[in-house]
């Protein structure tokens, strides 16, 4: 249900071209196959792809290292499921070959007042104990990999997989093996929060082009709530993917929504 409204939302308010969705089992393939009609009214276009990997031994943070491989496309602009787009996202297509991240709120890594990132950071240390010493060591932006831009030839992809297969479990794993990395590598380039705003952390404004849940923030987290229901009923009185046969299925307390 939230990759409908995220993909809804991309089409009406950010963009109006192909879309790749990547789906990990079954029954997601299948949800989305349900969208492909929707897609070309709204300017769009959509192909689903299988990315199968082994659950056992890779989370889902760490596979997503692997997004270079899996994307059709010579640009892209990776966005996680659980996100609601309200303008467009320009800054964030790369420039050359480099990695576009967005920042984390305000939020900073490698300084004294940074303790909530130096402490996931710290993780990393039996992994890649010289790389580590020095990102917490290095001021910089904390930086979250929920929108990421790249091109197949994007050079960071290379390390950061190989950081993260030391680690294939890690929780965030991509998000952190990444902070290790900026103060360690070139290549990069990171954007501000309004590209990636934090439901519950954040003000909604103006300026902001996305809104992030970070999981069920925007399920568990009452103002988080209201904001993405208004943007489900749209789609639910668009009929976005037959969504209305559908969300109260997967998602029992939606069916209030619905009639």
């Amino acid at each position: 249900v939230q990759l409908a409204v995220s993909l809804f939302t991309l089409l009406k308010n950010a963009w109006h071209g192909p879309v790749h969705v990547m789906t990990g089992d079954d029954q997601a393939r299948e949800i989305v196959s349900r969208f492909t009609n929707s897609v070309s009214p709204l300017g769009g276009s959509l192909t689903v792809q299988d990315v199968r990997y082994d659950s056992a031994k890779v989370r889902c943070y760490s596979a997503k290292t692997w997004s270079q491989d899996w994307s059709p496309f010579a640009k892209t602009i990776y966005c996680d499921c659980d996100t609601v787009f309200l303008r467009d996202v320009e800054e964030v297509w790369p420039r050359k070959d480099e990695l576009v991240l967005t920042q984390f709120c305000s939020w900073s890594c490698g300084t004294p007042k940074s303790k909530i990132m130096n402490g996931r950071v710290g993780k990393w240390l039996r992994e890649a104990p010289a790389m580590v010493r020095i990102a917490l060591e290095t001021p910089r932006p904390a930086v979250n990999t929920g929108i990421v831009g790249f091109t197949k030839d994007t050079a960071f992809f290379k390390p950061w997989r190989e950081l993260c297969a030391k680690a294939p479990k890690r929780f965030i794993g991509d998000e952190t093996a990444a902070q290790v990395l900026i103060a360690n590598i070139g290549g990069w380039r990171v954007v501000g929060s309004a590209y990636n705003t934090s439901a519950k952390l954040e003000k909604i404004t103006e300026v902001t082009r996305v809104v992030h849940g970070h999981g069920a923030k925007f399920f568990t987290y009452p103002p988080a709530r209201e904001f993405w229901l208004r943007h489900f009923k749209e789609a639910a009185a668009a009929d976005f993917g037959g969504i209305r046969s559908w969300a109260g299925e997967l998602v029992p307390e939606l069916k209030l929504y619905l009639i």
